[in-house]
């Protein structure tokens, strides 16, 4: 049943994330900011993380105290917690629309970020050295759409031409 209805967006909902300490985040259709809200204040918007210049498409929790976010602006932000949520990291290596970004636990027990965008590619950074590019894989197949893992080194990816391709790290 439902017990709470969080009033405050603009537009639809598109993505909530619940984040470490109880605070959830959300982003609207066609925004280009993060709220991060309280549950213990009748989920109140308690912070605005603002600096994408098109709208968010991805919005993930990279480690306990850091978010990223990816956007149409080609960017990818990453935001940590320290007495607020600040950005700490710009990605800037796409050339087009972010369309999706994924934390993977490689094989060799390495943390990565992958991100997909329309220019064709997916990147891989390594978070252990501020999200460096470790890797650029060609989606060889138009814009790539979407990332899932789908075992301990392996993932998936699909195109806008409808091609699903798997990739190791082999």
């Amino acid at each position: 049943k439902q017990i709470r209805k969080i009033m405050g967006q603009t537009h639809f909902a598109k993505s909530i994330l619940l984040l470490p300490h109880g605070l959830v985040a959300s982003i609207a259709e066609d925004d280009t900011c993060i709220n991060i809200r309280n549950p213990d204040s009748n989920y109140l918007c308690v912070q605005t993380l603002k600096g994408h210049t098109d709208m968010i498409t991805s919005l993930i929790l990279v480690q306990k105290d850091k978010i990223a976010s990816a956007s149409l602006d080609g960017d990818i932000r990453i935001w940590e917690k320290k007495s607020t949520y600040e950005c700490v990291c710009i990605i800037k290596e796409h050339t087009k629309a972010v369309n999706a970004i994924l934390t993977f636990k490689t094989y060799f027990d390495s943390n990565v970020l992958l991100s997909c965008s329309d220019d064709g590619y997916i990147k891989i950074y390594d978070m252990e050295e501020n999200y460096k590019c470790i890797q650029t894989l060609n989606g060889d197949s138009g814009a790539v759409i979407n990332l899932i893992p789908i075992s301990e080194n392996r993932i998936a990816s699909c195109s806008e031409y409808g091609d699903i391709k798997v990739w190791t790290e082999y």
